[in-house]
């Protein structure tokens, strides 16, 4: 495990915040898929589940992206890289 860099607060706190969002989403759609007759009676609430996991997914990746060019990460890009929400560092762990 190696600390690759440090983030600020705020970007920590959006990063945490898209992905508990994400993760819950996630369960939403298990519970959806595991349940069928949920989707068939509440097929409004299951589309927006599935636009809103897109649009997080966006926001997710593109808050990586934006955190590799700011610091400069580029050579890390494909490594496995994590966020640590406690420390509030940017952590690379061998697979």
């Amino acid at each position: 495990m190696e600390i690759v860099v440090d983030l600020k607060t705020d970007e920590v706190a959006e990063i945490e915040r898209t992905y508990e969002r994400l993760h819950s989403l996630n369960g939403m759609m298990i519970l959806f898929a595991e349940k069928k007759e949920l989707h068939d009676v509440y097929n409004g609430m299951y589309e927006k589940i599935v636009n809103d996991i897109d649009t997080t997914r966006k926001t997710f990746n593109k808050w990586w992206e934006d955190i590799i060019i700011k610091y400069g990460l580029q050579k890390w890009e494909s490594c496995n890289l994590r966020v640590d929400f406690n420390d509030h560092v940017i952590i690379y762990e061998e697979k």
